[in-house]
């Protein structure tokens, strides 16, 4: 933990960022498939922050330094479940898709697979097809 006389930090906790989301396999969707992988049922609520929004948090926290300083900040543009996101991915694509419903487990171990070993979080980084 930072000593006040030493250091002075803000934590942002912004969730996840949907323009990563929609770009890469990271949070389980894949273009090429038109499949979805989510951890449960995918209705559980997560926050999510657009890339423009950390910015204008980061200099609203910034102006408010005295607020702010040694603190644990959470934003976030919005919330939603993964369902609701693949629903409304289906609609403005005009295709169903498939979401296949894992455990933290399968997860992980399919992500090592596909990855070959270089998974972060049972999840591969590259860019979707």
């Amino acid at each position: 933990m930072a000593h006040e006389s030493l250091i002075d930090y803000t934590l942002i906790n912004t969730g996840g960022f949907p323009e990563f989301a929609i770009k890469t396999l990271f949070y389980g969707i894949n273009y090429t498939q038109r499949s979805f992988h989510v951890i449960g049922d995918g209705r559980k609520p997560n926050t999510w922050t657009s890339l423009p929004d950390v910015g204008k948090y980061v200099v609203s926290i910034l102006l408010r330094d005295e607020m702010t300083r040694n603190q644990d900040i959470f934003v976030s543009s919005f919330t939603s479940d993964y369902i609701s996101m693949i629903e409304l991915l289906e609609r403005e694509m005009g295709e169903k898709w498939t979401v296949v419903e894992e455990t933290p487990e399968e997860q992980l171990k399919r992500g090592e697979k596909e990855s070959g070993g270089k998974a972060i979080f049972g999840r591969t980084v590259d860019k979707a097809a």
